[in-house]
């Protein structure tokens, strides 16, 4: 008996709990996305929107099958 009321305050407690609000740190920066060719770079910026930026590794100039990566890139 005494096992079920302190489980069942426990539980309670719990799902209180949940109901609190969260606080996170506000983002300054937003996300940053990064792909791997141009033409999926216009595919995803409209998906991101102001939230953030995004990247493409290989420009619309290149021929993505001749890139080679590089740490300097």
């Amino acid at each position: 008996m005494l096992y079920k009321k302190a489980a069942i305050i426990i539980a309670v407690s719990l799902l209180l709990g949940l109901t609190l609000p969260t606080h996170s740190a506000p983002q300054k920066h937003g996300v940053k996305v990064v792909v791997t060719l141009s033409i999926l770079q216009t595919i995803v910026s409209p998906i991101v929107g102001d939230v953030g930026e995004v990247y493409s590794i290989v420009s619309g100039d290149v021929e993505p099958h001749s890139f080679t990566l590089t740490p300097s890139t």
